[in-house]
Formats: C-alpha cells, structure tokens, sequence
C-alpha cells in the first residue's frame, strides 16, 4: 500500500510540474533535469505507445518531470 501511494504521490507531483511549466513558472535547472530524463525515456525499448514505461506503468508526462522517482532500469535517480 506504501508503494502505491508513493507511487501516486509522484505521478501527482509530476504533472504539478508539467502546470508550472505550461504557466512559464518552472525552474530552469528542473526542466534540464525532465528534458535530459524524458530524452533518456523516449529511447527507451520500454516505453510503450501510451507513453507509459512498461516496466512500473507511470505515465511519462509525469514520471519524468518529479524528483521523487526513479528510473526502474536505473537511466537516473531521483534528486533528493
């Protein structure tokens, strides 16, 4: 139950940070962090055609834009 909810926790604060972004609010050193992951995720064998990652099924609009997950086949970390 743990992991779920931590799970959503991120998914949640993800696509806080997709808003920020779209409002021109986001920091700048965050979007080089979610640029250089979501560059990372869109090569990735598996991410599949929903954009999801096959290996935990997170959106990648959104798991790749928190600080407070990692990548499950270790490409980044989370920033602490």
């Amino acid at each position: 139950m743990k992991e779920a909810l931590n799970k959503l926790a991120a998914i949640v604060d993800g696509n806080k940070n997709l808003l920020k972004h779209k409002l021109g609010i986001s920091n700048e050193k965050d979007e080089e962090v979610f640029a250089a992951r979501r560059k990372v995720c869109n090569a990735c064998m598996f991410r599949s055609a929903a954009d999801k990652c096959i290996k935990c099924g997170c959106p990648l609009r959104a798991k790749t834009r928190t600080h407070k997950t990692d990548c499950p086949e270790g490409h980044w970390k989370t920033i602490k």
